[in-house]
């Protein structure tokens, strides 16, 4: 399976992070998708880390490649900080730029 196509991205992103100093927990999240082949098909697991305490924060498995999947993913992230503190307020969340999502007909939940 491919997600991404040599050139597809020449323009580039902004990379954000790149000489940014992460001093505390919730400051940058990781996230990607990966798929996993089984003898029964296709998992794909969506993850989200946090990058200075390297704690994955939430995961998720799926037998779709949906936007459901990674928007609970985020959900249960959001959810593991019991007491936001105000710095969550900015925290970035780091992703790659190289996978289109099925989208669902289903709204997002927020």
């Amino acid at each position: 399976m491919r997600t991404t196509f040599p050139g597809m991205y020449e323009q580039g992103f902004n990379n954000l992070i790149k000489n940014l100093t992460i001093d505390y927990k919730d400051q940058v999240w990781c996230t990607d998708i990966t798929c996993i082949y089984t003898i029964e098909g296709i998992l794909y697991v969506s993850g989200i880390m946090d990058i200075f305490s390297r704690k994955i924060i939430s995961f998720n498995v799926s037998n779709y490649l949906w936007t459901e999947g990674s928007l609970d993913c985020l959900q249960k992230a959001l959810k593991q900080v019991a007491n936001p503190p105000d710095r969550l307020l900015n925290t970035m969340c780091h992703l790659s730029q190289n996978l289109k999502m099925k989208k669902t007909k289903k709204s997002p939940p927020f």
